[in-house]
């Protein structure tokens, strides 16, 4: 019997996942959380469905929600640098000090393109904050993730 992710096409996974973020951008998070839930157990072996579950908990103000699941994330994939870029870009929210040393990695690092474009972002957002003394810039970064895909 073939197993589910040969069954969906990259086609029809792509709309599952625009699926999810319309959900959470029409205001209904429990939907999205569920399309990323069903995504995950397809995807078993990809971080994106847990990365958005963790969008949609931080746009919607569950913020530690949002942290627990990608610090979990990263020890299954400790490698990732899209984690760490999302993980930066909560911490930078909760002004966590761990936030501009993972940012610093990711954009070290640089072999991810999306991640370096996440942490470039909020690395700038971060840095517009301390200049002008401005609470929390990090959830814009979060459309700036969710425009990735």
């Amino acid at each position: 019997m073939p197993r589910a992710e040969e069954t969906i096409s990259p086609a029809a996974l792509f709309q599952l996942v625009e699926a999810g973020f319309l959900a959470c951008d029409m205001g209904l998070p429990e939907q999205a959380l569920v399309i990323f839930s069903g995504l995950a157990l397809v995807q078993h072996d990809s971080p994106h469905p847990v990365i958005h579950q963790a969008v949609v908990h931080a746009r919607y103000g569950r913020v530690d929600q949002a942290v627990e699941l990608l610090l979990g994330l990263n020890e299954r994939f400790h490698d990732s640098q899209i984690i760490k870029a999302m993980l930066g870009m909560l911490f930078v929210e909760q002004e966590d000090s761990r936030a501009m040393a993972l940012l610093d990695e990711v954009l070290e690092d640089g072999t991810d393109a999306e991640a370096v474009a996440v942490a470039s972002s909020c690395h700038e957002l971060a840095r517009r904050q301390q200049e002008a003394n401005l609470p929390h810039p990090s959830m814009e970064a979060l459309q700036y993730f969710r425009n990735l895909y």
